[in-house]
């Protein structure tokens, strides 16, 4: 230094008083140099920082940011000093202005200065104070995506609002994160932390999924389920989303990145675009336009839970969601899920399919593609593999299907009845009536009991008993030995 100051780790603390009355001085330059030192000694032993709040210091460096040859050493001692996060000295920060002269330097050479300070008030625990001094937008605002660094001090300060409290994050997204969120996929560093917080907001209010929705978020959810998939015909079909943002020009790193999730980020990211689904919007274009890929991850057997459960969503949700989904053909994904090792994928590929032949809403000719899909599919499985066949009877039994299309064979529509009778009777021919030879073999008086139980209602019946249409079904099969 040029006036010869030692070294501010070096200092005894007792004397950081002398250096903080410098910074008083009529005189720049030794107003810089005193706050080189203070900001020397925020960078050496805690007492030395102590010693630094307690001399006052920060209200004199804030008084020398409004003059241009003493603003870069002061905003330096000041960032210095906003470091390690002790909550009274961040609070004494914000007592002190600190967060207003911030927010007016993000517009200026030393944004980057002002916006790690911003991001080391957020973690200090001064959420709710950068909110009520109205950094957030600024911060938002003041995104630099042509300097990585300035963008990762500005996402680190928000990420602590969004993972805070219901309404900080609202505030924080009504602001307009997300867009700054997939925007940070351009940047290597930035990837996993942008992916995370996006799986937050994900899981959080309506108004919040349907900003998601609304910024691109589902095709970014998308895309890695997809391309992260270890079958190929899976990953392949990433390659029909066209990520916003130009994310996917001149960064095949990140899309390499994208596509090479562990799978702890691909269930959480499965898991957050579940959670919009699920979020009462299912009429969003982008919600429908997801369905054929949602039906491709049926196939896949990590995610093939995370995909029935967003189906089952779906065709609950609305009509159209319903529509789309068995026009994409999923009735015949949503029957091979039945023999899948994934119980949970299993079970709401069940309920989704329960849900589509019991929809009294359900027009005629869905209903009829829905029956004539299921006995096609069904009808190929037995040629294919008598074995999975059999699973999947096994499960239709067990959720009480039999039932379903039984009810389905009183319609008025003949071609509904056709094709719940031809659905009937290949179930019965090649499983039942095989199942009531083996039953027998193995308990003879099981015929008397079964034709003495009185089962008066066609809802699931626990696994201990049997489902009451294949117990019609066995009582005929019965008859006619």
């Amino acid at each position: 230094m040029s006036m010869g100051i030692p070294n501010g780790a070096n200092l005894v603390s007792e004397y950081v008083s002398v250096f903080v009355k410098l910074l008083d001085s009529p005189h720049n330059a030794i107003q810089n140099s005193s706050a080189s030192v203070i900001s020397n000694l925020c960078k050496g032993l805690p007492c030395h920082r102590q010693s630094v709040f307690s001399a006052g210091a920060i209200k004199s460096l804030i008084v020398l940011l409004a003059d241009a040859d003493t603003l870069e050493n002061a905003i330096r001692a000041i960032a210095n000093a906003s470091y390690f996060y002790k909550h009274t000295e961040i609070q004494e920060l914000v007592d002190a202005g600190v967060i207003g002269t911030m927010v007016k330097s993000l517009d200026s050479p030393f944004r980057l200065l002002a916006s790690v300070i911003l991001s080391n008030i957020s973690a200090g625990g001064a959420k709710q104070s950068l909110i009520a001094e109205g950094a957030i937008p600024a911060m938002i605002k003041a995104f630099d995506y042509s300097d990585p660094e300035i963008c990762f001090f500005l996402f680190s300060g928000l990420k602590n609002l969004i993972t805070g409290n219901e309404k900080q994050r609202l505030f924080v997204v009504q602001n307009g994160v997300i867009h700054c969120l997939i925007k940070l996929l351009k940047f290597r560093a930035s990837v996993e932390g942008a992916l995370y917080a996006l799986t937050i907001i994900a899981n959080g209010t309506k108004d919040e999924k349907e900003i998601l929705v609304n910024a691109g978020a589902v095709k970014v959810f998308l895309f890695s389920m997809l391309s992260s998939s270890e079958e190929k015909s899976i990953k392949e079909a990433a390659s029909d989303i066209s990520l916003s943002y130009n994310l996917e020009k001149n960064n095949a790193e990140i899309m390499n990145y994208l596509s090479s999730l562990d799978s702890n980020s691909r269930d959480r990211i499965s898991n957050a675009l579940v959670d919009i689904i699920e979020g009462n919007i299912e009429q969003e274009e982008a919600i429908i336009e997801s369905i054929p890929y949602l039906v491709k991850l049926l196939d896949d057997k990590q995610l093939c839970e995370y995909a029935a459960r967003a189906i089952k969503s779906l065709i609950k949700g609305t009509m159209i969601g319903l529509e789309k989904t068995v026009q994409q053909g999923v009735v015949s994904f949503l029957i091979k899920s039945f023999a899948v090792k994934n119980v949970n994928a299993s079970k709401y590929a069940a309920e989704a399919l329960k849900f589509m032949l019991t929809n009294e809403l359900a027009h005629d000719m869905i209903m009829i593609q829905i029956l004539a899909d299921l006995k096609n599919e069904l009808e190929n499985i037995l040629r294919t593999s008598s074995t999975e066949f059999e699973k999947i009877c096994r499960k239709l039994v067990a959720y009480d299907f039999i039932t379903v299309i039984q009810d389905l064979k009183d319609k008025e529509n003949a071609v509904i009845k056709n094709h719940a009778s031809t659905l009937l009777q290949l179930v019965d021919e090649i499983y039942v009536q095989k199942l009531g030879k083996t039953l027998l073999r193995r308990c003879p008086s099981l015929e008397a009991e079964i034709n003495a139980t009185n089962y008066t209602n066609a809802q699931f019946i626990p696994t201990s008993e049997l489902p009451r249409g294949l117990v019609q079904m066995l009582r005929r099969c019965f008859a006619e030995r």
